[in-house]
């Protein structure tokens, strides 16, 4: 079997883009309202998020993503865990 190069391997490769958005939807909806908007995993869902959107060529949904983000910036040595708990211990 061939495979899928040039434009059917680049749709479907957009296609598990699109999968991969609907579920960081998904679970950013979940984080926030658990856990509220300023949560750091919530924050990290929105970077999430526009970095799909971006991906996809969705750069308003991206600027949105960012922006609603605000000045939170993505704690990248945290783990998700460890972000939680110091949430909680504030």
């Amino acid at each position: 079997m061939a495979g899928r190069g040039g434009a059917g391997g680049a749709r479907s490769g957009q296609g598990r883009l699109a999968d991969t958005a609907r579920l960081e939807e998904r679970a950013f909806a979940i984080i926030e309202a658990a856990y509220g908007p300023e949560h750091p995993d919530t924050i990290a869902r929105l970077h999430d998020l526009a970095n799909t959107y971006r991906a996809l060529g969705r750069e308003s949904d991206a600027l949105l993503m960012t922006e609603r983000a605000g000045r939170h910036p993505r704690p990248l040595s945290v783990k998700a865990g460890e972000r939680t708990a110091q949430h909680r211990n504030k």
